[in-house]
Formats: structure tokens, sequence, C-alpha cells
């Protein structure tokens, strides 16, 4: 701080001011220097130094007051960090701790010596708060002081003086941070108002750059606001361990540029609130990365770190601020109350983005969208996943990471950076940790300083850097230790970081009764343990009084090493640690397990200490990315824990959909359902618990089990009370009874479910219609389900048409829900319009879901981008299905685009979806003739759901097989045989190796049989494409044989009973091109019997097999098998008739077997022959019409011909020749006298047309 003495022309000759030195400047007020003819400086050492005048960056007295003037002759200040005052909260928050340091002229006082009667002004200190919204016009701030100054002499007030002259120029601070300088001081305002020139003034930016400041946007705001985590301070001699934390930022940010840009463009990205996930393990830089986003985002921002600790008041005052706010959250996992207490506070916020940091998106995040309210679940539903990458495994990338850490670290320590090389060994996995790096950089200096008494001795892990800086840590600890006086042991001094490390207590009084229980501790004093905590304050500041060991990695290591020597430490501790504590510790072993395997008995008896401790176990458990080690100590032995309440509140925890803890939930279940079956009146939760475990059951694919239990609940249910909980509950378990009866293949008894479901919600929706609306249309859907896997289409139509009624009625409701609800409703009706024929309807209804779940995903994408690719997947498929695949390939497209977006996020739920859309993109090439690229598409997604379906075999072994006969037809059409073989062989190859565990659920015999199955029948069809009919034998039988033993194992039947019906259509065709005609009509004969009792087969694989029988007419045509041809094109046009009538794009497949039909009909000489060839003509007559094509005139042309051959055999009533090919399309010819004229006219023929011909 110093004085500024300003000489001037005229008088008064001099002025004086206040500075401060930064560097060889010094900063002041522009009114105090501007016109002077010499500027000096004077400290407190009273040594008087010229300030240079040239050079100068000067302002306007009347606006950014401020000047910079070079001092030459000084020695060098050290740099000030600058700050900017927030100006834009709803109240104005104050910005406390202000104070400043300036001459001002009351504090002049006379000094006799060393030489008499001469003035001198002493520093003078003042301190208060800066009110942020006063001098918004001026751009100014105003100090308001607690100091009254002295009173000037009467003479002098009366000449206008003020009692703060003098002040002009001493810098403000606001804490440690520099926020402007005192402007002119106006008498008006008082004596305890001081004007302030901020950096925060519209014209201050070239002061700023002159201090160093380039982007104006990184400075930190003051106030920091309560809510959020305060920029942490680094210890002047800090610990090895700080120099790793990525709050400090020791290490300049590199890299991760992409990821950057991402979360940018979503903080800028339209609507009021969104959520972003960030997961990699710890050490991968989420945290740098996450404090690197809020450096760079824009100064209107409110954006930081969420203090776990923080109230629901104080989130609250950072909810009502203006402007939008970015909020970090980490360890996302463990704050699940936090994050909902942010989302209800910014219901009306202007803009809130939340980024989640998380090691993992598991069970955690499921639960949490569970437990959470509608307006939470809304922005989980579609909250993205950033998953960071490793570091790639490229040596020399490496090495630059390690040396841009070496260097910084050596500036940090005042070390030579060129004596330390980077290890040979950067190529091992472990240094894809960007952590890892850093601490083999660190370590690596730190052994290169290390004085040989301090070197750590070579140990068989030396050459792990977290052990190598833990070595050091602990000795910087001791010489802390030995400043302090603290006379404690190396191995207490290591216990008590454990303890903070594992236990992290949350105030001095949890510290004192840990420490009172630890070993040595135990015996000693309290003041030796106070002394104990300031020994660990000092050692890693932070707001805890026993402040944990970080980075998490650097902790994790270290407690596994205490815990090895000590063991003992968690059986002292277990019984006086508090619930959150033992959480903490929890988390901490379970983190540290999965690589250190000595932690498992502790975890072990740590859990088991107490039963109450489960509950939290398990939610712990759920948070951690390798829970593995913690679930096999809970589930190890449940039996003797016999408290319901205490398994009530372990199945609550719970996530529902979980794999990870899969086991563990159907072992709570089944022991609670022990435990509460013999006294059900008792205990209403009986009930609850025997659904949940159907439920279950069912999710890992045990129908069998879940189809009786579910049976259980519902006769227990059957003799309850009648009560509003009950109608509910005995839905619910309904439910389970109807889901297992359909995967057992019987949907026919599944349908009585159903229909009481739908009897249920409809009373209730009389009762209360906006209550139950979403329930009722939930149950017409599922009504709507079964009745079209039994093919009872028309009856389905009723419900669609109630459906419709009630989505109407909904179309007024603006919650997005509702919307969601109106979106996937009307993509039901409109598939059951097109599975009635209603393809007009079936369009529009599917139109406006797109419509309605478009502008979902405009205003939350990340919610409803989902919702949006369903509507299109669902739209596409329609228009697919009726012809019309130019439509169908554009919105097939989009949801690839979504979709593909969605899986990189979450593979494990979308993966089958992604690919879904693609095979139907894949699809909508095919027909358009696009037949390379299509087979490549199809290809790529079988390689991409293959590992997936050893996971999760029931949600992704139907896609499989559709795509391998989507397959199939792709190789015919491309002529891609041998590569299509080649996939499938490597498929085969896998299959049959693929074992009973190889997956989690298990991947059960009898679905790979029918895997298998699917494959071997597409490799007989493409093998037949080739002309490999022997081998196309070989691999029908074989694929028929899977399939059989697949339903011998398993009587989910509804759908293999269809791919064995395919199988067999597909081997007759294989015997037939091989001269075994006998075992063609076995075949066949057997496909025909397959299909028919696949009543639930679905549309495509009807037509499939109709299209294969008429290949194998055909064949029996050639073989002289006339008799049996006929009988088959009958059956297949028997087939095709019901199809076509609800699609007409499957016209054209009818009119080839109507030709055939007729082809045999005259073989064998039947008189109907005429009557179907007719029939033919008028149907290829239309189709004609529709499509000009030669393809569809050489149709017609053929049928022409046959027809024209007919009449000549025909020796009755013929009329005249036909004239083949030259006839126009519709001129269909009678052939007998009483025939129906094809003119159309209703008569005979020889009533109309014919009379004429005569």
């Amino acid at each position: 701080m110093v004085e500024v003495i300003a000489e001037y022309e005229a008088r008064p000759r001099y002025r004086y001011g206040s500075g401060l030195l930064v560097g060889r400047e010094v900063l002041t007020a522009a009114h105090v220097v501007c016109g002077a003819k010499s500027v000096s400086v004077r400290g407190p050492d009273k040594v008087e130094r010229p300030a240079l005048l040239e050079g100068a960056l000067v302002g306007d007295s009347d606006g950014c007051d401020m000047a910079l003037l070079p001092v030459p002759d000084a020695d060098e200040a050290s740099g000030v960090e600058l700050a900017l005052v927030r100006r834009d909260g709803p109240g104005g928050e104050a910005v406390e701790d202000c104070w400043s340091v300036g001459y001002p002229v009351s504090q002049e006082v006379r000094r006799d010596a060393p030489v008499p009667s001469r003035r001198v002004r002493e520093t003078l200190e003042v301190r208060g708060h800066i009110p942020p919204l006063s001098g918004l016009v001026e751009g100014l701030l105003s100090l308001k002081v607690t100091h009254e100054p002295r009173s000037l002499p009467e003479r002098q007030i009366r000449e206008g003086k003020s009692e703060w002259s003098g002040m002009s120029g001493a810098p403000v601070f606001a804490g440690d941070h520099l926020v402007g300088v005192v402007g002119e001081h106006a008498l008006a305002r008082g004596t305890s108002d001081l004007t302030v020139v901020p950096f925060s003034h519209p014209d201050a930016a070239p002061w700023m750059r002159r201090l160093g400041v380039t982007d104006p946007g990184t400075l930190p705001m003051v106030p920091r606001l309560a809510a959020l985590v305060a920029d942490p301070q680094l210890p002047l001699r800090p610990p090895p361990s700080s120099l790793l934390r990525g709050e400090f930022g020791i290490v300049p940010f590199h890299g991760r540029e992409d990821e950057l840009r991402w979360l940018a463009e979503w903080c800028q990205d339209a609507g009021q609130a969104s959520v972003r996930l960030v997961t990699a393990p710890g050490g991968q830089g989420k945290t740098r990365l996450a404090r690197e986003l809020c450096t760079r985002i824009g100064p209107e921002w409110t954006a930081g770190f969420i203090r776990p600790t923080a109230t629901v008041e104080e989130i609250a005052t950072l909810a009502r601020r203006r402007g939008p706010c970015l909020l970090v959250v980490d360890y996302a996992e463990t704050l699940a109350p936090q994050i909902r207490t942010i989302v209800n506070a910014f219901t009306t916020a202007p803009r809130l983005r939340l980024l989640l940091l998380a090691r993992s998106a598991g069970d955690w995040l499921d639960k949490l969208r569970e437990d959470a309210e509608e307006s939470l679940a809304a922005l989980l539903l579609g909250a993205e996943e950033l998953a960071l990458e490793p570091l790639p495994p490229d040596v020399g990338d490496r090495q630059s990471v390690f040396r841009q850490a070496r260097d910084a670290f050596a500036d940090r320590l005042g070390m030579d950076p060129a004596t330390v090389q980077p290890p040979p060994d950067l190529g091992e996995s472990r240094y894809g940790l960007t952590l890892t790096l850093h601490m083999a950089a660190l370590a690596a200096l730190l052994d290169a300083a290390a004085d040989d008494g301090d070197k750590p001795d070579p140990h068989p892990r030396w050459r792990d850097p977290a052990v190598r800086v833990l070595d050091h840590e602990r000795a910087y600890w001791r010489r802390a230790a030995a400043a302090l006086g603290l006379e404690l042991g190396a191995e207490v001094l290591d216990q008590v970081v454990a303890v903070a490390t594992l236990y992290a207590p949350a105030d001095r009084d949890a510290a004192n009764r840990l420490l009172a229980h630890l070993g040595d501790l135990a015996d000693q004093p309290q003041l030796v343990r106070s002394r104990c905590l300031a020994w660990a304050a000092q050692l890693h500041p932070g707001d805890r009084p026993l402040p944990p060991l970080q980075p998490d990695l650097l902790g994790e290591e270290h407690v596994a090493r205490v815990l090895r020597q000590t063991p003992a430490v968690v059986d002292a501790l277990a019984s006086v640690a508090e619930e959150d504590e033992v959480r903490q510790a929890l988390r901490v072993l379970g983190r540290a397990a999965p690589r250190h395997d000595h932690l498992v008995p502790l975890l072990r008896r740590l859990v088991h200490s107490d039963p109450a401790l489960l509950p939290i176990a398990v939610e712990v458990a759920a948070q951690l990315r390798e829970p593995g080690p913690l679930v096999a100590t809970i589930t190890e032995d449940l039996s003797p824990l016999d408290d319901p309440a205490i398994l009530l509140q372990v199945m609550r925890t719970l996530p529902p959909r979980t794999v990870a803890l899969a086991d563990l939930a159907l072992l709570v279940d089944q022991r609670l359902v022990d435990l509460l079956e013999p006294a059900v009146d008792l205990h209403p939760e009986f009930v609850g618990s025997l659904v949940n475990l159907g439920r279950r059951l069912y999710n890992v694919g045990a129908y069998d089990q879940a189809l009786a239990v579910g049976r259980r609940a519902v006769a227990a249910l059957d003799g309850a009370p009648d009560s509003a909980s009950r109608g509910d509950d005995l839905v619910l378990a309904r439910k389970v009874v109807s889901d297992a009866q359909v995967a057992l293949g019987h949907p026919e008894q599944a349908l009585a479910a159903d229909r009481a479901a739908v009897r249920h919600y409809e009373q209730r929706y009389e009762a209360d219609p906006a209550g139950y609306r979403g329930e009722l249309v939930h149950a017409l859907c599922d009504r709507w389900r079964g009745l079209t896997a039994l093919q009872r289409h028309r009856e389905a139509a009723r419900f669609s048409a109630r459906l419709l009624k009630l989505v109407q009625e909904m179309s007024g409701d603006s919650e997005p829900e509702s919307q969601v609800s109106i979106a996937r409703s009307l993509q039901s009706i409109a598939d059951a319009m097109m599975e009635t024929g209603n393809i007009d309807q079936a369009l529009v209804l599917a139109r406006d879901s797109v419509r309605l779940a478009r502008s979902l995903a405009v205003w939350r994408p990340d919610a409803y981008r989902g919702t949006l690719a369903s509507a299109l997947v669902g739209t596409a498929g329609i228009l697919g299905y009726y012809g019309r695949p130019r439509e169908a390939e554009e919105l097939a497209r989009e949801a690839v685009e979504i979709r593909e977006v969605l899986s990189a996020r979450w593979p494990e739920r979308y993966t089958s979806e992604s690919v879904s859309a693609r095979d139907l993109h894949a699809g909508t090439l095919l027909d358009l003739g696009h037949t390379a690229e299509a087979f490549d598409a199809m290809a790529t997604c079988i390689h991409e759901l293959t590992p997936h379906l050893v996971r999760q075999p029931e949600a992704h072994l139907s896609e499989t097989v559709h795509l391998l006969g989507n397959l199939a037809t792709a190789a015919t059409r491309s002529g891609r045989h041998p590569r299509a073989l080649e996939l499938l062989n490597d498929l085969e190859t896998w299959c049959r190796s693929a074992s009973e565990e190889s997956g989690h659920p298990p991947f059960p015999h009898t679905k790979r049989q029918r895997l298998l199955g699917a494959i071997l029948a597409t490799r007989c069809t493409i093998q037949q494409d080739a002309r490999q009919y022997a081998d196309a034998v070989r691999s029908g039988e074989q694929a028929v044989a899977a399939l059989r033993a697949s339903m011998a194992e398993d009587r989910t039947t509804f759908k293999t009973r269809a791919d064995l019906a395919v199988a067999y259509a597909d081997l007759a065709l294989a015997q037939g091109h091989s001269q075994r005609v006998a075992a063609c009509l076995d075949s066949t004969a057997k496909a025909i019997e397959t299909i028919r009792a696949a009543q639930d087969a679905r549309h495509a694989q009807r037509v499939n097999i109709a299209v294969a029988v008429t290949s194998v007419v055909r064949i029996l045509l050639d073989a002289g098998e006339d008799v049996a041809a006929e009988k088959y094109a009958g059956l297949a046009v028997d087939m095709l008739r019901p199809e076509a009538a609800l699609n007409p794009a499957k016209r054209a497949e009818l009119a080839i077997a109507l030709y055939q039909h007729a082809v045999t009909l005259n073989r064998v000489g039947s008189p109907r022959r005429l009557h179907v060839i007719n029939e033919v003509i008028n149907l290829r007559s239309r189709l004609a019409e529709e499509d000009p094509s030669p393809q569809a005139q050489e149709g017609l042309d053929l049928a022409l011909r046959l027809r024209g051959n007919m009449l000549r055999q025909n020796d009755d009533d013929m009329t005249r020749d036909v004239r083949g090919a030259s006839t126009p399309a519709g001129a269909a010819f009678a052939t007998t006298r009483k025939a129906p004229c094809p003119c159309g006219s209703g008569r005979k023929y020889k009533r109309c047309c014919g009379r004429s011909a005569r």
C-alpha cells in the first residue's frame, strides 16, 4: 500500500491519494493524477519513488476513475487476484468481509523528529460490506464502512474538504480478491459511504488487460453463494496429495475439448431445466472437466459446485437469483436427496443446468428415477450420459501428459524438471487413468528431491505411483507433527488419517468421539486429541474438522494399507460410528475392495455387525461402480435375519429393475415372503412382497416360478377384505400371472387377467376420471396386445376406439407425462388399426404421435428424444408394411440418428432399440433396391447385438432372430452369399460355445437353442440361393432339430413355434431342390401344421410360410406331384388372402400364389381353373393400373397367356381366341357364356360382352 503524491502547476500544488503496487506499477484513482506535472509514490518506509506519466493508463474521473502508472524504481510486488462483484441477485446479496487500506487526511499527524513540525499520514484500514445494487446507473459501488473518521477542523469543512480526502485510489478487497479502487468521495453520502470504482465497470477492460486478465469471464465472482463450494486455497507449503487435487488446478487443463464443447452446447440449449451425467472411475478427470466448464461459461451464469451440506434455505436462495445457473453435484450417486431439493427449488428459475458427476450410471440412477417426483423424473428420463474414456494406449500421448504434469509440479516445487524422465512402462493399462500419470510424475520429482534418509525402501510394489506418493505424503505428516510438537508414532498418525478418510466425521464432537476409541489415542488426554485435530486440519484444509485424504484413489490406497496392518480399527469404531459415518466407511471399503482382497472380510464383519446396517449396505451397493465384493458379503447369509421391518426396508432400497443386485433382490424377497406368509393377516406387506418376488422372477426368465408366486398373491388377495388398495394390488398380482402365462406360451389364459384389469380401472375411472385415466389407458393397451397376439383383431379394434376416446380426453392436459402417454397411446392405437387393415386411420394416428413427440423433444430434448424415436419407428413400420418404403426410409433414418446417440450414452438401455431402428432402416433400403447397403447395415447390427445378447437374452433374442431373417433376404438380393455365410458360421461357433454362466441373467440352453435354430435356418436359405442344396438340407435339418429341442425344454412356444414353421418351409425347399420329393412333402406338411398351431404368429411370419410353400409348389410340379402341388397351392392362397385383405402391399404375393394355384388346377384338370385365373387377371389388372411398371405388366401378360392356353383346351362355350400379351391392362375376358362378365357389369358374359362377340 502506498501514498500517491501528484504535483500540479496551479494551486493547490499537491494532491494526495492512495494506491497499490502491483508488479512495478501503481494502481490508483484517475482524479488523483489526471493533469499532474509529476507523480511519486511513498510506502510505509517513507521512501519516495517517482511514477512515470509516460506509458500510464489514466481513465476519466467522471467515468472509469482508475489509473495505472509505471514505478520503475520500486521493488516488484506480488500479483493479486481480481474478482467481479455479482450484481444480478434477486435481493442483491451483500458482499461481506470487505476492507481497504489508504492514507486519508484524517490520519495526518505531527512528528517533531527527525524534522520539526513535519506532518505525516498514517495508514488506515477500514472494513465493511458492499451492497451490490447501489450505484447501478454509473456502474459504481458503495463500500459501507463501520469506521467513523476523525472530524476535520471547521475551516477545512467550510472549504469543502472530506474526512476521506487522501483515501482516493485505495484498493478495495473482498476477502482475498481485489474488486476495485476507492473513487472520489461525495460529501452528500456521509462519512460511512465510500465510492468504489469496480472492475465490473463497463469501461474497466483496459485496466484488467494490463493487470493480466485477458478474459473477464474467467474471474471469480463475489459474494460466493452459501450453497456453492468456496474456491479452495492451497496451503503455503502443501502436502504432495494437494498438488494432485483437481480443484487446485496445478496441472493446466489439457484435452477433453470435444467433451467440453458438448457440455458448453448443452448449457446454451433452449429449455428451462436440463440434466447431464458425467461418469468415469475415480481419477479420470470428472471434477477437473466440470471446473473448467464453470470457468469458461459466461459471466451471466451462476456456476459452481454444490456443497454436499448445503441446506434447503441456501439452495432456495440460489434459485431466486436472476440469470441462468450451472450447478455441479459431485458424488451424485450419494446425494439423491440433494438432487431432489435442487430440482424442486428451481421449478420457476429461468434456466437450470444440473451436471451430475458419478463413477457410474447404475442402479442408483434407476432408484432416483423411481422415487423422484414428476418434474425430476422427466428430467432424469432422458439425462444424457458422458462416459469419459481412459487415456489412449499410445505411449507417445501418455508421455506428453506425463511431461505436462511434471513441468507443472516442478514449477510449483521450484525444481528442475529435466532431471525426471517418463517411466518405461507407460503402455500398461493402469496408466489409462489421468491421475495415475500425474502421480507418477509427482513421485518421480519427489524421489529425485528426497534425501537419502527420506527415500522409501524399495518394495515389490515400489513401481506403483500411488504407493510412492503415499510414502512422501506420510513423511510430510511426520514433519508437520514434529513442527507442532505432536509426539505420536507414525502408525498412530497413519491411523488418524485413515479414520478421517474412512468415516469423514461431520463435526468436531464426532471427530473427538472416533479418536477417543482409536488404539493408542484412546488413553491420551483430550489435549492430545485436540492437537491431532489441529494437525489434521493443517494437512488437508477443508470444511471438516478431520478432513479426508484426497484424491479418493490415494485415500483408498492409504486405508487399504492401514487396515492390512491394523484391521482392528474397523472393529473398534463400528460400535461408536453413527449411521452416516458407517455409510461412508462402506463406500470407501466397497470402492477399494475390488483392488484389495484383504478388505472383504472387514466388509463382511462391518455389514453383519448389526442387522440394522443391512439397508445401508444395500443402498451403498447400488451406488458402487463395482459392487461385487459388497453384494457378496450381503448375500452370504440372510437366513438368521428374521426382522420383517429390516427386510422391508431393504426391499424398498433396492432399485426396481436392478441387474447387478438381481440375486440379492430375489433372496430378500423370498426371505420376506417366508417370514410374512404365516402371519398374512398381520402383515399387509405380504402381497406386495409376493408381487415384487414374482416380477423379479419374471425379469430373470424364471417364468414358472413367477407364475406360481403370482397365483399365491392372487389367492391371498381373494381372501382379504375388500378395500381400495386390495383392488390395486389384485390388478398388479394378476399382471404378474398374465405376463408369465404369455411368456410360457399361453396368451389365451392371460386374457382373463387383462380383462379384470380393464374392469377394475374402468370402475376407478368412473369415480375419479383424472386420477385413473392413465391407468385405464395402460390396461386397455395390455388388453389390446393380448387380443392381437391371438389374431383377434376385430375385437381389438373396439378397444382401439375406446383408447382413442380416452386419448382425446387427455389431450387437454398439458403435463409432460400426460403428453407422453398420449403419444404412446396414439402409436398403440395406430398399431391396432394397422392390424385390422384400417391403413388411412392408422397413418393419421401415427403421424399425430410423431407430431406430439417431436414437440416434446424440442421442448426438452434430454427427456423426450427417446419418445420421438419410438414414434418415428412405429410410423415408419406402418409405412413400410403397407408398401411405402420411401417415406418409411426418411422416418427410419431420423430414428436411427436419435437412437444411436442414446445408445452411445446408455448401451445397456438403448442398444436393442438402436438396432431395431437400424434394422427397420435397412429393410426400407432393401425395398428401395439398395441391397448392398442394407446387407452391410444388418451385418453390423448383428455384430453389435451379440455381446448384449449374452448379458440380456430376454431383451435381445427376438430382435436377433428377426435380424437373421432380414439378413437372408438382403444376402439373396445383393448376392453377398460368401460374406453372409462367413458371418453365420462365426455366429454358430459363438452360440455353440456360449455357456450358461456367460451372461447375467444366465444365457439358458433353451434360448441358445432357439438362436442356433434361427442361425441355421438363415444359413439354409442363403445356401439354397447359392445353389448349395446338399449343404442347405443339412443346415435345415439342424435348424429344425435345434428349434424342436428348444420347444421341448421350454414352454415359451409362441415365438419358437413360428420359427420352427419357417425352418420346416426352408428345409422343404432345400429337399425339393435336392430331388427328395417325399421328404419335401413331409416337411411342407409339418410347416403348415406348425404355423396353424402358432395362432399368435405375426402376419409377416405367415406370409413367409405362404411364400415358401408357393416355391415348394413349383418344385412339386417339376417333380410331377401335381395333386400334392394343387393341395399346397390352395393352402398358400388361403394363408395369404386374409393378409392381403389387411395389407394391400401383400396383394402381389397373393397374385403369385393364385397364379400357381391356377397352374396346378390346370395340370389336374379342375373346372375351377378358369375361375381362379380370372381372379388372377382381375387382381393383376388392378395392380398394373396402380403401378404401371414393366414387372406389373409382365405379370398380367403371363396370366393372360395362361388363360389363353386354358381356353384353347376347353371345347365348351369357347367364344374367341385370346390375344395374350397385346391385351391392354384391365381387358380380362370371360371364358364361358355363363361366367360373370369381366367388364364389371354384374351380368353373365353371354348377356353382356359375349353377345357382341358372337
